[in-house]
């Protein structure tokens, strides 16, 4: 069973992925840090092939929280997944996990939330049920607005850096950056 990564492009009350956006962003910037994550596991000898898909969500094609995220809301009562979930019809993110897992027939799953914003990135892992399952998710901010109102993506190393988090990679900076 191969891992699979569900980016789930999250708009709320404040920005909107168009699908062109949203295409672009994981073909150019999501996908490019998961294929770098395959290629170094495959310099180590090691096989490792991700599944991929990406949910814009229901209703008018977006997933859509009703309100407004920022990278305040990691964690805890403010937790993004839990929110957006939520927002989309599932009693709560367990659900939507469970039900993602069924879909990709992956236990290995991986959520990358990526709201259309700039803010600063996360992963996070909750307990699922018992403290040997684990539900692992990130969310990837966008880098900066632009000019004409939106965001540039997160680069391909943060999307690899956040994933790799949920796999249980520590932070390791040189003293030096």
């Amino acid at each position: 069973n191969r891992p699979h990564v569900l980016y789930l492009m999250v708009s709320d009350n404040e920005s909107r992925w168009s699908e062109e956006e949203a295409l672009y962003c994981i073909n150019n910037y999501l996908s490019p840090g998961v294929w770098w994550i395959e290629d170094e596991a495959a310099r180590w000898g090691v096989e490792l092939c991700f599944g991929g898909s990406y949910y814009l969500g229901t209703g008018d094609g977006y997933c859509h929280y009703d309100g407004i995220l920022n990278d305040c809301d990691a964690g805890g009562n403010g937790d993004i997944l839990e929110k957006v979930t939520v927002s989309m019809g599932f009693a709560n993110k367990e659900e939507f996990y469970r039900m993602t897992q069924n879909w990709t027939g992956s236990e290995d799953v991986v959520i990358v939330v990526v709201p259309n914003k700039p803010g600063r990135s996360y992963a996070f892992m909750d307990g699922v049920n018992d403290e040997y399952d684990y539900m692992e998710h990130c969310v990837v901010f966008g880098q900066s607005k632009y000019v004409a109102g939106g965001v540039y993506p997160a680069c391909p190393a943060t999307t690899a850096h956040e994933i790799l988090h949920c796999f249980g990679a520590e932070d390791y900076y040189y003293q030096d950056s």
